[in-house]
Formats: C-alpha cells, structure tokens, sequence
C-alpha cells in the first residue's frame, strides 16, 4: 500500500513538470509576422516580408516563411515595421544631474524608470533605447548612461549602460574667457590622469625592486647565522673541563709537598700568590717599613657633574636603515581612473560644443589624448566641416527646428546644417536633445532633419 502511494506521487510530480515545461513552451512560442512592409536599419523598404520573432528577437525573415509549431501568426497586411529605433541623444525620464562638474557623476543615478507616462510616449513613436546625458554642468561631468524602454513589467525602464560615454561640456554659452579656462582645465584633468599612471608604474617598478632586496637581504642573513652557530658551538666545547675533579677543594699542605714528595697542587700555589699579593700593598720593598696605603676615589655623588650629551641630531637628518626600505604607494584618484578608460579608448567621449572654436578645441583634445570624440550640438559645425570630416569626427544634432536653436549669444546658425555636413562627408545622426520638453518627440526630430535636407530616411539615422 505504502509503495503504490509513493508511484502515485511520483506518477503526479512528473505529470506537473511535463505540464510546467509544457506552459512555458506556449508562453515562449514564436510569433510569425505575415505581408509586412519591413524598413531597414539602412533605410531600404522591404514589401510583402514575414518575419519569425522568439523571444522579442528576430530569428529569421523573408517570404513565404513555414510557420513554426505552436506559433501565433499575424497578418500585417502591408504594415510598416521596423526595428526598435535608438534615439541617440535624449532626457526620457531624468529628474536632474548633479550641478557639480565630476567624472564620477552617473547620469543612470538621475534616470527614473518609473516615469510611465514619458517612456509610453516615446514607446509608442518606435524608440526602444535611449542614450541620456550625465548632468548640465560645464567641464568634465560625468558619465553617460544607456537606458532601455520596456511596456511592463516591475518598470518602464532599465539601464543597459550605465557607463556609456564620458561627457564633457566645452561651455559654448560663456564669454571667451570662461571658455578658455573651461578647456584649460579638461586639459589640466587629462594631464593629472596621465601623471597619475605615470606614479603607479614607478611605483610597480618599485615596488618589485623592494620585493627582489628583501629576499637578497634574507638570503644574505641566513649565512652569517649559521657561522655563528657552528662557532657557538665550538666555545662552549672548549669551555668543557678536562678535569673530572672539578669543584673539589685543593689540599692546603701549606705549600709543602705531598705526601708522595710532589709539588704541591696548582690550586695551593695560587692561593699563596694570592695571599702574597694582598700583603704586597702594606710592607715595603725591603719588608721592614709599612708602604702607605693609596687612597681609593671615592664613587661621584650626585653633586658630581655630569656627562657630556651626545651630540643632537640634525631636524630633518634620516636615520641610517639596515635595509631597503618599501616604496608609498600612490592613493587611489577614482576620477583619474576614469579619465584613463577614456584615453585607453574604452569609453567614448562626446563633448557639448557649439562654436565653431569650441569644435576645433574638441578635434585637437581627441587628437592629443587619442579619445573616441563624438560632438554633440554642432550649431557651427557648417563652419568647420572640413576638419570634421577630415578627423572623422560623428555630429549629433538636437535641433528641432532651424529658428528654435537662434539665441542671443551671437551662435551662427544654418538652416540648411544637416544638409552641408551631410555634403562634406560629415557623419551626422539626429537626437531629440538632451533636455526639456524635445526629448519626448524623437521623431519630429528626424522628419524635421529629413525636411532640412538630410539624406536618406530619418528612421535610418
């Protein structure tokens, strides 16, 4: 009885693992998209395409595609589809940045995942990712973050990169001189970034010269240790008496021989010659006059005057060590750390910059330090898109419209800017913009560049 009820439950665990798998199988089953227009990441439009999706992700396409078992298939009937759009410079969902200019500020720190009613809006224009901007001071600010778009779930958001670029602010609306120091100091941040490499491979290379003296030094100790040894052990063999009759008293036979007719023991003669020499302090050289006694000093007192000090040692004056002495090491400089990724070319680096010196100052930092420049803004790049395109440099533009980006700080504004850098071979892509109200609107943006004469489709770019 007992043995069929352990069969029966084990009959039942099985059934409801086949039953679990067999739920996950529907609930991960293919969805197969039927007669959809499909517009490519190149901009090309495919008519009458079906495309197999598993898991959120395309896994084949082309026509007349076998549905696989247990797909759900959807007919489009000439729906345009395409996939999820990245908009490449946005603010979906941040609440702010840090006002302080640092490279250890996190723009995902600032990123709210839970701001539903922005992220649907977005949602529902294409955009699936966005890449969001570390704060609004100027200088070096911190590091940029790629988030990704989700319709449910425990959030409307989820980071994907937090660290996706070092961001840097050129100060584009200060006056000249705020501008200069601005740069100033970005260029002061990478030198102490590549000082600071500079000390920690000094210092691995002293660090292993310390290692290579102590074991020399031990080894060098470890001989003389043992000569003392072996010497040590051969002063106390020699101080072993030969003699068995050790601690015996001698026989005072008051200087006679023994009772063999033998000299009497060297023991009896040194304690006359003893005797003898106390003696010898109070009889004179012919033994008849007392010699007069030598008066002993007597100790100091303590009235007595005292010794002469050692000599002082000089302030500053190092002590003589006995061995090598271990190198300091350098402390820790986490913004240092970071600027580094960015020139070992690990991060990329997109720099704010609107005039058109500002741009060249950009194009000669990525040059010096050797950084994977991205400009961003570019109101006067039309200017400069010679040397652009010469260093292959990628613009990111913001503006919705040409007259939206005219301000009172004297910028030079082209309607027509994606259409000439598009012409002097700049690579030019088209984001909402980094603040404010744009952002929610990524695609208006790409029509409207399209509308300024930006070639190819806008969902391309």
């Amino acid at each position: 009885m007992r043995n069929s009820s352990v069969v029966s439950a084990s009959l039942l665990a099985v059934a409801l693992l086949c039953s679990s798998r067999l739920s996950a199988q529907i609930l991960e089953r293919a969805v197969v998209l039927r007669n959809a227009d499909l517009l490519t990441s190149r901009g090309e439009l495919l008519e009458d395409i079906d495309v197999v999706l598993k898991k959120g992700k395309i896994v084949d396409l082309g026509r007349d595609l076998s549905a696989p078992m247990l797909s759900k298939e959807i007919d489009l009937d000439g729906k345009v589809i395409s996939a999820g759009l990245i908009d490449v410079y946005g603010a979906v969902g941040l609440t702010g940045g840090s006002p302080i200019a640092s490279p250890t500020s996190h723009a995902s720190d600032a990123f709210d995942r839970y701001a539903s009613d922005e992220i649907r809006e977005v949602l529902a224009q294409g955009v699936t990712a966005v890449y969001l901007p570390a704060g609004r001071a100027t200088g070096i600010h911190g590091l940029g973050a790629v988030v990704r778009l989700v319709p449910d779930g425990s959030g409307f958001g989820e980071v994907v990169d937090d660290e996706a670029a070092l961001c840097i602010d050129l100060g584009s609306s200060a006056m000249a001189v705020g501008r200069v120091r601005t740069f100033e100091g970005v260029i002061a941040a990478f030198e102490k970034a590549i000082s600071y490499r500079r000390a920690q491979e000094e210092y691995a290379e002293a660090l292993e010269t310390y290692e290579k003296e102590l074991a020399e030094l031990a080894k060098k100790e470890e001989k003389p240790d043992a000569k003392k040894s072996d010497s040590k052990k051969g002063d106390e063999a020699k101080a072993t008496p030969k003699s068995s009759g050790e601690g015996q008293r001698p026989d005072r036979g008051g200087g006679r021989r023994g009772r063999g007719g033998g000299r009497a023991a060297d023991g009896e003669l040194s304690g006359d010659v003893a005797a003898d020499e106390d003696r010898s302090d109070d009889v004179s050289e012919d033994d008849t006059q007392p010699r007069p006694r030598r008066r002993r000093r007597s100790p100091p007192g303590p009235e007595a005057q005292p010794a002469p000090a050692a000599p002082e040692k000089k302030a500053g004056a190092e002590e003589k060590s006995d061995g090598p002495k271990k190198p300091r090491e350098v402390p820790l400089q986490p913004d240092s750390e970071i600027l580094l990724r960015a020139i070992d070319r690990e991060v990329p680096v997109r720099v704010e910059a609107h005039r058109s010196a500002d741009l060249l100052n950009a194009v000669e930092l990525a040059k010096r330090y050797r950084l994977r420049l991205i400009i961003e803004g570019a109101t006067e790049a039309h200017l400069v898109a010679g040397r652009l395109a010469e260093a292959k440099v990628p613009v990111v533009l913001t503006r919705i419209g040409g007259d939206l980006e005219r301000r009172p700080n004297g910028w030079r504004v082209a309607d027509d800017l994606e259409e000439r850098l598009d012409r002097a071979g700049v690579e030019v892509l088209v984001g909402s913009g980094g603040h404010g109200e744009s952002s929610r609107f990524p695609l208006f943006a790409a029509q409207a560049a399209a509308a300024r004469g930006l070639d190819g489709d806008p969902f391309a770019r």
